[in-house]
């Protein structure tokens, strides 16, 4: 006796296998690995062929290391196109939390990535549910969800800021100075707030003290220039060094402050007139 399949069950079992295969389990997000935030941006690049995307999952995943030797308050995550269109077609959002905090993440804090011309999105740690403020040594995991890709090859930045009472400042890397290396010049290439700070250190090996620093801010943006500069102790937080200073145009010279000795170290905040748009330099030089 032979047994035949009735007509509807065989065309519901290719709908079937369709349903499962439809189901199935989220593509792996693209594994960023460690991130050391020690100041200034930093930038990796991403085949978009290997980003899964449209709410299925995080689309990007990593742990982010406070490298810089001051607090983290704020991370500003960025998604460009690697050809020289800036605007990438995203969309999405941004997550950053504590690992292991009580058996679980805990204090996750997000934004969005909007679509379409600007994918930036800011991540606060001090706003409400935040992670808090993240010490040096201190790490956190991050997701990225990307809505959609074009196509193109997408680069990925991160910018540190830190936080001066209610004022979020870019992070640039420390400038550990010397009477053999006095000069340092610092970059952000995907710069997010409207001031920044950098930490000022004397690593001089023969016992030089410094007595001084000049310093300039490197733009081609018209519009952008100093609006303030000031010197701080680096154990604050943030409180004034007794100085003298000078500013003229985005030129400045900070003089009268306590001698500053091998192994202590200042933070510097510039205040900008208004957010930059386009990457800029700071340039300081120490007068030993």
């Amino acid at each position: 006796m032979i047994l035949k399949t009735p007509a509807l069950l065989q065309l519901a079992v290719p709908a079937v296998l369709a349903a499962l295969c439809i189901t199935g389990p989220a593509p792996d997000p693209v594994a960023m690995g460690t991130i050391e935030l020690k100041g200034s941006t930093v930038k990796k690049p991403i085949s978009t062929a290997a980003i899964p995307t449209g709410g299925t999952g995080p689309a990007l995943v990593g742990k982010l290391v406070n490298q810089s030797g001051q607090n983290i308050d704020d991370v500003t995550i960025e998604i460009r196109r690697a050809d020289e269109d800036d605007d990438a077609p995203v969309g999405g959002g941004a997550t950053v939390s504590r690992p292991n905090q009580g058996g679980g993440s805990s204090g996750a804090t997000g934004t969005s990535l909007p679509s379409g011309d600007g994918t930036t999105a800011n991540v606060d740690f001090t706003g409400q549910n935040g992670v808090g403020s993240v010490k040096h040594g201190e790490d956190l995991q991050f997701e990225v969800d990307l809505t959609s890709v074009d196509g193109n090859d997408v680069e990925f930045y991160i910018t540190p800021s830190t936080k001066s009472g209610s004022v979020h400042a870019d992070l640039l890397a420390m400038a550990a100075l010397s009477l053999s290396a006095d000069s340092l010049t610092s970059t952000l290439e995907a710069p997010a707030h409207a001031h920044v700070s950098m930490r000022i250190r004397n690593v001089d090996r023969n016992g030089n003290s410094m007595d001084a620093l000049s310093g300039e801010l490197l733009t081609s943006e018209s519009g952008i220039s100093l609006s303030s500069v000031n010197l701080y102790h680096a154990h604050g937080p943030f409180t004034p060094a007794d100085t003298s200073i000078q500013v003229n145009g985005n030129q400045f010279t900070i003089t009268g402050f306590k001698e500053l000795v091998p192994g202590v170290s200042y933070d510097l905040l510039l205040g900008l007139t208004d957010p930059p748009q386009e990457s800029y330099s700071i340039k300081v030089t120490g007068t030993f």
